[in-house]
């Protein structure tokens, strides 16, 4: 399948896909309370945050692997990372929920977040794989069965009255996908001794320790910068505002995080075939064409954002209609600087990001501080300005790096 057919129909199928899933939010509300989506909202941060300790970044190095043997090495060594560090989590939930939730909460729960990450882990390195193998329709497959059994799980749950149905909505949707994982990815996970994990661990360390230690530490960052929002406002402002942030923050994130997983595998794979002048005089990192998308993006946003939301969601929601508006011009931000993101990783320069979301994180947390001063859409709009202001900063600097690169040296 070509670059241009990959993209297509990869946005055709994730937008089918995202379609249901949005759909679907408007009968969620109806039967879900906004606490339950804020708590779910929580979890989620969690889990993803761990989840990066349960990679390492393994599952983005794929794609630039040389065989089938190294490929076999790094998914042997990032599954055994993920059961490991599952096991580790459980305990320590257990021990620290009082201070990462405000409350005790029940092993349920805690089950339930190492479930989540072990699904999200082994989901991030079966779509490293199908990336690394160009199996393209594996990934639609995915897509559509993960969406499908997500959204019919969790509008079930909510009938049925089960509690905290949206995560046991979202762990099936997590398993369904894993479910459809094809034959040339269980041949690269199975039958795999402790030995030879033991070698493997050895080899991948050494041989990617600069991609692994600061991709990691990039990833770690820049997820911070993107779901401490998410979190701190359950966290700080009660799972009840926290709710309405994050019915927002779906509304205005989904389709762009969907469409962007959609672009960026085919990207990655076609990208880093190129030799440094082909990648540098791509389209998709003009920086007039990328501008002038943001803008067109955070028009439409102002202008038909809140009366789409409010057209179909009951009034209980008007303050997740408010900020929706300002999540999806910060959404618009990130979907254009993403081709430079991606190219960061492919010239192995995770650390512009890392300084640049490092700065983010920083100014995050010092808002977030000074909580109790700010109104909840007073703080959103700190959050946005700070994200926009992240990502011009990464293109910028992303493109002068692209002056600089030789594929020649590509690791």
């Amino acid at each position: 399948m070509t670059f241009t057919r990959a993209i297509g129909w990869l946005a055709i199928v994730n937008g089918l896909s995202q379609f249901v899933q949005l759909a679907a939010q408007p009968f969620l509300s109806q039967i879900y309370a906004p606490d339950q989506f804020g708590l779910l909202a929580q979890l989620v941060v969690i889990s993803s945050i761990i989840g990066i300790f349960g990679t390492l970044q393994i599952h983005n190095y794929l794609v630039l692997s040389k065989s089938e043997d190294e490929m076999r090495r790094l998914v042997s060594v990032a599954v055994t990372l993920t059961n490991v560090v599952c096991v580790i989590t459980y305990p320590l939930l257990l021990l620290l929920s009082t201070r990462i939730f405000g409350y005790v909460v029940s092993d349920e729960l805690v089950g339930l977040v190492c479930l989540l990450l072990m699904t999200q882990c082994y989901g991030s390195v079966q779509r490293g794989i199908q990336t690394a193998t160009g199996d393209f329709k594996g990934m639609m497959r995915y897509v559509t069965v993960r969406s499908v059994v997500l959204i019919a799980a969790q509008l079930l749950f909510g009938l049925r009255g089960v509690e905290y149905g949206l995560i046991y909505g979202l762990l099936l949707g997590e398993i369904g996908g894993l479910l459809s994982v094809s034959t040339k990815t269980l041949s690269l996970v199975r039958n795999i001794s402790i030995s030879e994990i033991t070698s493997n661990a050895k080899v991948v360390f050494r041989a990617h320790t600069d991609f692994i230690l600061s991709g990691s530490l990039q990833e770690l960052v820049a997820l911070a910068v993107f779901m401490l929002p998410l979190y701190l406002i359950s966290r700080l402002y009660g799972n009840v505002d926290g709710g309405q942030f994050a019915m927002a923050h779906k509304m205005a994130w989904a389709p762009i995080l969907l469409l962007s997983q959609s672009i960026s595998p085919a990207f990655m794979k076609y990208a880093s075939s190129l030799d440094s002048d082909a990648l540098r005089k791509m389209v998709f990192l003009n920086p007039v064409a990328s501008f002038s998308v943001f803008i067109v993006m955070s028009g439409l946003s102002i202008l038909f954002v809140k009366v789409l939301f409010l057209a179909i969601f009951d009034d209980i929601w008007r303050v997740s209609a408010d900020i929706s508006v300002w999540l999806f011009v910060l959404a618009a931000a990130y979907f254009c600087s993403l081709p430079y993101r991606l190219c960061c990783r492919i010239m192995n320069r995770q650390r512009i990001q890392l300084y640049v979301d490092t700065v983010s994180l920083v100014l995050l947390v010092i808002l977030f501080s000074n909580y109790r001063s700010l109104s909840l859409m007073m703080l959103v709009q700190a959050v946005v300005v700070i994200g926009v202001i992240q990502n011009i900063f990464v293109s910028i600097i992303a493109k002068n790096a692209l002056r600089y690169y030789s594929s020649d040296v590509r690791q």
